[in-house]
């Protein structure tokens, strides 16, 4: 036997033990193994990258197999802690909120702060909270799921996780109706998968699953239909608003009605304390973290102007982008969507949830680069402990890696797409009849 013909044979298998090392060792680094090093930790995404893309290619994947991988990937990550997040005290808080008084918004959690009735736990949780000062940003559709769990499980993070888990199961369950099974593999052995969600409990891939749903109602006659999946995903993140652009486009007057009243139906609970607009007008006017191209125009032009140019030219390549497409579909989704990043002054990790998952329907490549790309933001001063740096400011190295990647990513999708053109074009010609000659 041939050692290329060995290598070949030998591959899968050493791809398969390699991913499961460093999911195990991913594990290990969020309960303090080699000081939660972040420098280990890229290392492990880097590896864990690099296994999934040769397990996707290498091995023949079925539903039920890539279903078998993705539970027993969440049930390892359930073995740790959330890794170099703090999000989930925040889910906790607003859940308890809602518990006692029926509502997480209208009031910040610091609010709270000395307040002799909270019980010991929740005081606990409470001083954990970050940006306490600012009122929740999330929606109704995971402040349902923060409330069950609180319910389920008090002041423990797990229980919630775990039901962020069972979400992401179906949204798995989902994906496999329509992409092909290798593509799903590929997704869910994403280190950002393993360590957003399974790790940390980032809901975020919730939009995704809502706006799938949308995607595959869009046959039913009704328009209540896809709304449905479109009210959810907008009660999860106000940052799905761009996938309404095709709806918009093609004036669909009565999905948009029913839109309407689904929202307000699922905001009404909330009358009279407020809504998530309030903490999120805070993060649009101030917030800012591993910021796109607008930090780029920021020093020519006032941060303010630079983030409205961004906003307009951004609207306009989406609009251009459903024109082209033709409808909401995944196909229109992982582009806006990446363009909506790409502008952003907060391009948070688990930002990418959104669409990634799409991308298994499409033939973008981009998205998976970008994905390996992103993690590299964790390079902050807090977590290379650098006095010499701000706490979340990103080590250029850092940063240099993540944009270069992203380009490399978008550079490979733009060729591939290019080569496909060019062979459609050659067959279209091959068909065509020639000319007769008179």
């Amino acid at each position: 036997m041939g050692r290329p013909r060995l290598i070949v044979r030998i591959a899968p298998t050493a791809a398969l033990l390699a991913w499961w090392l460093s999911a195990i060792a991913m594990v290990a680094l969020s309960r303090g193994a080699w000081g939660g090093s972040v420098l280990v930790f890229l290392a492990l995404v880097v590896l864990g990258s690099a296994s999934a893309w040769l397990l996707a290619r290498h091995i023949a994947w079925s539903p039920a197999t890539v279903m078998g991988f993705t539970l027993a990937a969440h049930a390892l990550g359930a073995l740790g802690l959330p890794l170099y997040e703090d999000d989930h005290f925040r889910y906790l808080w607003d859940g308890y909120r809602t518990a006692v008084s029926g509502s997480p918004y209208g009031v910040a959690p610091s609010a709270f702060y000395g307040d002799a009735t909270l019980p010991p736990e929740m005081a606990a949780v409470l001083s954990s909270v970050n940006h306490a000062d600012v009122p929740t940003i999330y929606g109704p559709s995971l402040q349902a799921l923060f409330l069950l769990g609180y319910v389920v499980g008090g002041s423990h993070e797990l229980p919630l996780r775990l039901l962020v888990s069972a979400l992401h199961l179906l949204l798995v369950w989902r994906l496999l109706a329509d992409a092909r099974a290798e593509r799903v593999l590929l997704y869910v052995a994403q280190p950002l998968v393993f360590k957003e969600v399974a790790l940390t409990g980032h809901p975020d891939a919730l939009v995704a699953l809502a706006l799938l749903l949308a995607w595959q109602w869009r046959t039913v006659a009704s328009p209540w239909a896809s709304a449905v999946g479109y009210a959810l995903a907008l009660a999860v993140k106000s940052s799905a608003l761009p996938a309404l652009g095709a709806w918009l486009l093609a004036r669909q007057w009565r999905g948009l009605l029913a839109l309407t009243l689904l929202l307000m139906a699922m905001y009404a609970p909330f009358v009279g304390s407020g809504t998530d607009l309030a903490g999120l007008r805070v993060f649009a006017e101030h917030w800012q973290f591993n910021p796109g191209l607008v930090a780029l125009l920021a020093p020519v032009i006032s941060w303010h102007a630079a983030k409205l140019t961004m906003a307009v030219l951004a609207t306009t390549l989406m609009l251009l982008i459903y024109r082209r497409v033709g409808e909401g579909s995944p196909e229109s989704w992982v582009p806006v969507f990446g363009l909506l990043l790409l502008v952003s002054p907060v391009i948070n990790p688990w930002y990418l949830l959104w669409f990634l998952p799409l991308a298994t329907l499409t033939r973008h490549s981009w998205p998976w680069w970008a994905a390996l790309g992103v993690l590299f933001s964790y390079a902050t001063g807090l977590n290379l402990e650098r006095d010499d740096m701000v706490a979340f400011g990103i080590a250029q190295w850092a940063l240099a890696a993540q944009w270069t990647l992203v380009a490399v990513g978008l550079a490979l999708s733009w060729a591939a797409r290019a080569r496909v053109s060019a062979s459609a074009s050659a067959a279209a010609s091959r068909r065509s009849p020639s000319p007769t000659r008179h």
